[in-house]
This record gives C-alpha cells, sequence and structure tokens, in this order.
C-alpha cells in the first residue's frame, strides 16, 4: 500500500460519525467539506489521481460541484491542465448544456459550459453512489461533442460482495429454546445495538428477521434476529 492511499484510508477510518434518526451518516472533508480537511490527505487525494491515469493527451479536467473543485483545483496545477466544473446554476453562456441531475436522494439541474467537439476530459468526482450524477454528467458531455476518457472517484459507496463475504453477517441465535441460550441472544443482540454509539464507528448494523419456510421433523428453532454488519 502506497503512503498515499494509506494516509487517505487512515483519515477515512477516523472519520466521525453523526446520527440522522436511526441512520449513522459517515462525514468526511473529502466528501462533505467537514470537518477541516488536512492538507496532507488532499496531497494524497491529489497523487493518488494523477498517478491514476496517463494525463497526456487530456484536454479537460471536469469537476463536480460542489466537493470537486477542491479535488480538480490542485489536480490541474499539478498536470497543468484546465479545468471546469458542472455547477447546479445557469450562467446563460452561449452553448451551455442542460442536465437533469437525479440521485437516490435528490432531483435537481446542472449545466456545463466552456466545452469545445473533439476535447479529451476527465471527470473527477468526491463520491460515487448511486451514479445518478455521472450518467447525467457523461450525457451532458456527450452532447458538447467532447469525450470522456477516464473517471476518477475518490470514494466510492457500493456492492462489495454477496454472502457473509460481502455483507459480514452475523446471525444472533437462541436456538433450542434452552433459558442460558436465550439470556446469551438477548446480550448480544444489545451489544450490537449499541456499538456504533459507542464506538462513533458505522458498522452498519441492520437488524432483519429471519424465516425458515421448512422445519424438518424434530427440528425446534427459536425465532432469531439477524444483524447485518
Amino acid at each position: 500500500m502506497t503512503d498515499a492511499l494509506h494516509r487517505l484510508r487512515e483519515s477515512l477510518r477516523n472519520a466521525p460519525v453523526i446520527w440522522k434518526g436511526d441512520y449513522p451518516y459517515f462525514i468526511h472533508p473529502i466528501t462533505d467539506g467537514v470537518p477541516r480537511l488536512d492538507p496532507l490527505v488532499l496531497k494524497a487525494v491529489t497523487d493518488l489521481c494523477e498517478t491514476a491515469i496517463e494525463w497526456d493527451g487530456v484536454d479537460l479536467i471536469l469537476g463536480i460541484e460542489a466537493m470537486g473543485l477542491p479535488l480538480t483545483a490542485p489536480l490541474s496545477v499539478r498536470t497543468g491542465i484546465p479545468l471546469i466544473i458542472a455547477r447546479k446554476r445557469s450562467y446563460g453562456l452561449e452553448g451551455e448544456v442542460t442536465i437533469g441531475q437525479e440521485t437516490g436522494y435528490s432531483k435537481g439541474e446542472m449545466f456545463l459550459n466552456d466545452f469545445n467537439p473533439g476535447e479529451k476530459v476527465v471527470i473527477v468526482d468526491d463520491v460515487l453512489s448511486t451514479g445518478g450524477t455521472l450518467k447525467a454528467v457523461l450525457e451532458g458531455v456527450r452532447r458538447t461533442g467532447a469525450q470522456v476518457t477516464h473517471i476518477i472517484a475518490v470514494v466510492e459507496k457500493g456492492w462489495i460482495g454477496s454472502g457473509n463475504a460481502g455483507r459480514n453477517t452475523t446471525i444472533v441465535r437462541g436456538d433450542y429454546t434452552l433459558p442460558p441460550n436465550t439470556r446469551f441472544y438477548d446480550h448480544s443482540v444489545g451489544l450490537w445495538e449499541s456499538m456504533e454509539r459507542e464506538l462513533n464507528f458505522n458498522v452498519m448494523h441492520s437488524q432483519r428477521g429471519l424465516l425458515f419456510l421448512h422445519q424438518g421433523a424434530g427440528d425446534s428453532y427459536d425465532p432469531m434476529r439477524l444483524v447485518m454488519t
């Protein structure tokens, strides 16, 4: 692991978590602009972006409002390539392209300006979540006649696998109607319920019910709760 990647990962591990209702919300200066951004972390991100692709032949760096600006500015200085920001307001410049933006959380419009047909463009974004914003921006760039050659997302929130390997699923059991096992089950679930607040760390805890569609003769199971982490 490079020093730059290690520094970025450590900053992500140490990011605070706030609660919005029952949902733990991860906050990081790269994706949210708060808390304050350590310049060494920004340098690490710039280093990683610079080495991620071959920049020869790239004409334009495209960032996406709002957090695309602090990411693309040092990268533009480092590479000597001009930058432009996809904005959420219209400036009415000649050739402005309006795109509809729809994510898992909101809908709106964005505006692209100052693209030339045939230009090779690299998009740099802070986070890839649902992909709705990037899809809209890609379509907008295509309409300008420019060409997107690469997309760099610093943080990706996405599917990491399936089954226990991907979800790291834990089943807390109280089997066989035995009182000691039931007490163990209640205590274990309670630990999971309080873990995120005590550690201030998002373990992605989510309780689920578990339903047996078939039960063999002689099997006896108490209801179980599934803890997703």
